[in-house]
């Protein structure tokens, strides 16, 4: 009667743990990246969709004057790890950056900061990916879109995208219609 592991038997057994093992920390790091740049995306999706809820829910402005703007988020190539959540004070579908947040008078509710190592990549209004800001903006009552960019406005439809330091690429699409998407 045999009453343990063979020799052979216990050989092959730690090849087969030796083996998951380093397929598990060959693709740890690559899946760590891939959830980030997810992340990474949803959390700018979800603050596009906070513009949107503020503006078709009406929501008062802090500095009492009981004026309901629109609200938008403003993204800036210049800034890749940051974009502000703004009050569009004088409805003119622009982020107007005044003294940036904190300051009196500001249109900024809320200053966002990319915390990972991913970025907001190409900014794309309608097939045009060379634009260097946009505003994307939900004025009250209408649940449609203003979709501006430093070039124009009248968008159908916009893109952000954001890029993981591996080169990989998750898209964020607005249409004129409020419908927000991650790709």
């Amino acid at each position: 009667m045999n009453d343990g592991f063979s020799t052979v038997e216990l050989l092959v057994s730690i090849t087969i743990l030796v083996l998951v093992s380093a397929s598990v920390y060959i693709n740890y790091s690559d899946f760590r990246d891939s959830f980030s740049l997810k992340r990474t995306a949803q959390e700018v999706a979800l603050a596009i969709r906070e513009a949107q809820v503020y503006g078709l829910a009406v929501m008062e402005t802090s500095s009492g004057s009981n004026t309901f703007p629109g609200y938008g988020i403003y993204f800036d190539k210049n800034t890749p790890q940051d974009f502000v959540l703004f009050a569009d004070k004088n409805n003119n579908g622009i982020y107007d950056k005044g003294g940036g947040c904190g300051a009196v008078d500001t249109e900024c509710v809320e200053s966002y900061k990319i915390t990972t190592t991913n970025k907001i990549g190409s900014l794309c209004a309608g097939e045009d990916c060379t634009i260097s800001n946009l505003n994307i903006v939900f004025l009250r009552p209408n649940p449609f879109v203003i979709l501006k960019s430093d070039k124009g406005a009248g968008y159908d439809n916009v893109s952000i995208s954001v890029i993981s330091p591996a080169g990989k690429v998750k898209m964020i699409k607005v249409i004129s219609s409020g419908q927000i998407s991650v790709e």
